[in-house]
């Protein structure tokens, strides 16, 4: 097992200077919001009991519990825009200290990956199939897809569109 962690002065050159968004639901009235990770973060939609299988497999292949513990951002400004609704906004995200990414490039969103997983699939096997890594942020970015993003503290830049 390799080490996810990656150094945050290393980011701009990684991500190839490509900007990764984050929704939020509210709005923010400084420029640049200071955001961590959470430590224990309880699910909006999926079961419980599912993320903790989840992150029990994340946490054996990447030592990351990445669905408690990630700040959910996309390369995608419209996805972004999606979750923010009417009332958010979406930023911009920048790791200001060392961080871990984990992505699929087959699974745009693991939550409607996991609603539509084949009868008698199990969780682990999901997520064999869904091929994730943290390799390659630039890629993740490209791609449009769900990236969970894990990080002690990131700037969360307004942008200006809307």
């Amino acid at each position: 097992m390799h080490n996810p962690w990656k150094q945050s002065h290393s980011w701009i050159a990684d991500a190839a200077s490509q900007p990764i968004y984050r929704g939020f639901e509210r709005t923010f009235a400084s420029d640049v919001e200071i955001i961590a990770s959470p430590m224990d973060r309880v699910p909006k939609h999926m079961p419980c009991e599912v993320q903790v299988l989840m992150d029990d497999w994340f946490e054996a292949r990447f030592s990351v519990r990445f669905r408690q513990r990630s700040i959910f951002s996309s390369g995608s400004i419209e996805i972004a825009r999606d979750y923010a609704g009417v009332w958010g906004e979406v930023r911009s995200l920048t790791p200001r200290t060392n961080y871990a990414f984990c992505w699929s490039h087959r699974c745009p969103d693991l939550y409607g990956a996991f609603e539509a997983i084949a009868p008698g699939e199990t969780i682990e096997a999901l997520l064999d199939r869904l091929e994730f890594t943290t390799d390659d942020i630039s890629g993740a970015i490209r791609s449009g897809c769900e990236v969970m993003l894990v990080c002690a503290s990131v700037a969360a830049q307004k942008i200006a569109c809307r």
